[in-house]
Formats: structure tokens, sequence, C-alpha cells
């Protein structure tokens, strides 16, 4: 990808399910910082155990990449999000059947902070039709990617992914 790595490295959450494997860790996003932020150049697929620890780590970390500890306006608002990504997780607003009602909520408390390219699961990744998956296999295929990952290639198609992790 040539992205700059998660602020943090392998010491947060994001950093370690940056490199995770998607199989064992089946929830996954693709989280790209914007321009002009601190984190700016983060390009990543990371990869949860389920859709309450994805949705708690995108909520809790990703505002304190744009955290300037000189700047207390800053302070407090990586905190007040971390406080609604708390309060969505504590809901039980991030178990599998909910996701698709916080996804929203999730990238509007991100919306100054990273744009969410895709989130959901490996198994959509394999056969899914919305746009991110289907380039994704186009990609991965150079050619459509319209056609689900058959089973004989989807350890080309892990090891794919494994490539695309940033460094």
């Amino acid at each position: 990808m040539g992205s700059a790595p998660v602020p943090g490295g392998l010491s947060t959450g994001l950093g370690r399910a940056a490199v995770a494997d998607p199989v064992t860790n089946p929830w996954g996003a693709r989280v790209v910082a914007f321009e002009g932020t601190r984190a700016e150049g983060v390009d990543v697929i990371t990869w949860f155990s389920d859709a309450n620890a994805l949705v708690s780590a995108l909520a809790m970390e990703i505002p304190l990449w744009n955290v300037d500890p000189a700047d207390p306006d800053s302070t407090i608002r990586a905190q007040n999000i971390a406080n609604i990504g708390g309060r969505i997780v504590s809901g039980g607003g991030a178990g599998a059947e909910t996701l698709k009602f916080t996804i929203p909520a999730l990238q509007q408390i991100l919306s100054k902070d990273a744009a969410i390219v895709w989130i959901g699961s490996f198994d959509g990744l394999l056969a899914g039709a919305q746009d991110y998956p289907v380039q994704l296999r186009g990609e991965f295929r150079g050619s459509d990617g319209t056609a689900p990952i058959r089973d004989e290639e989807r350890d080309a198609f892990v090891q794919f992914l494994r490539d695309r992790a940033p460094d």
C-alpha cells in the first residue's frame, strides 16, 4: 500500500489489528486518515476477533491520532469521541446484528479524522457485492472482481491482503 504506519504502531489495538490474520480475526475495516491531519498517509485494513472489538478500537483510538497535546481543545474532543465510542460498545451497538446501525454513528464521530472506506466481515470481502469488496477482488485477480473468491483462491487472497498491510 505504501502508506504510513498506524500512529503508535504495534503498541495500539489498531496497529496490532493491521497485521492480524483475517482468517482468525474475521471483522475488519479499511481506514484512511484525512489529508491535513497528523495521521495523514495512514491507509490500513485492520482485523479483529469480533465486531465489538473493531468498533471499540476505531472509536477509541482514531481520535487520538490527531491529538495535539499542546491543544486542550483537541484533547477534549478526542476524550468526548472516545466516550461516545465507549457508550456504543457498552450498549451492545457493535454486535454483528447491530453493526449496520453503528457504522453511520462511527463515521459521524470520526468525520474529522479518517474515512472508513469499508467495514465488515472477511466473508463479506470474499463474496460481498459492495463496491470495496468487488474492487479488492478485482485488484487481486487483475480483472473483474464481481465473482466471489473461490475456495482454491482463498489462501492466495489472504496473502494478497497481508501484502497490502503497511510496513
